[in-house]
């Protein structure tokens, strides 16, 4: 399996948002200007972030996003769930069935049943661990990860 780009991307801009001084929004030509990415591609991020309810998303004053939730209760899998979507990224396709067929069939099918079940056991260990890692521990290290007025840096 290959991490997404969307995957990575949203979680620097979580943390972006995380240590933005004072928890003002940040408006996403702010995010976009940091991170050198198309605002309209971190908006569809940004969307996403907000329907699974890790962001807020307000137009006021201080227009920007925020995050929903204390760093503490975000995962690194609900931002992967978030972006990429809760089903098993695991596909059947029948393939090894087609390109056997009527050569040992039986064992083919339980030789592919046991590839199956290490892939789906991989997947659910790789998800466990994506749970027990948050953003709170992506920020944390002995000097306190750096605040920064993320909107007066890239004026």
């Amino acid at each position: 399996m290959k991490l997404t780009v969307g995957f990575q991307q949203s979680i620097v801009m979580i943390v972006l948002i995380a240590t933005q001084e004072k928890q003002e929004g940040l408006n996403i030509g702010v995010i976009s200007s940091q991170m050198k990415i198309k605002e309209s591609y971190l908006r569809k991020l940004a969307s996403k972030l907000v329907k699974a309810q890790l962001l807020n998303s307000s137009r006021n004053r201080y227009s920007g996003y925020t995050l929903n939730k204390q760093p503490s209760e975000i995962s690194l899998l609900d931002i992967f769930n978030a972006i990429e979507g809760e089903e098993s990224f695991l596909s059947y396709t029948n393939t090894i069935q087609k390109t056997f067929s009527g050569l040992q069939e039986e064992l083919v099918a339980e030789k592919m049943e046991e590839v199956l079940v290490l892939l789906n056991q991989a997947e659910i260990d790789y998800r466990k661990k994506l749970q027990t890692y948050t953003l709170e521990q992506l920020l944390s290290n002995e000097k306190g990860f750096p605040f920064t007025n993320w909107i007066e840096l890239n004026k």
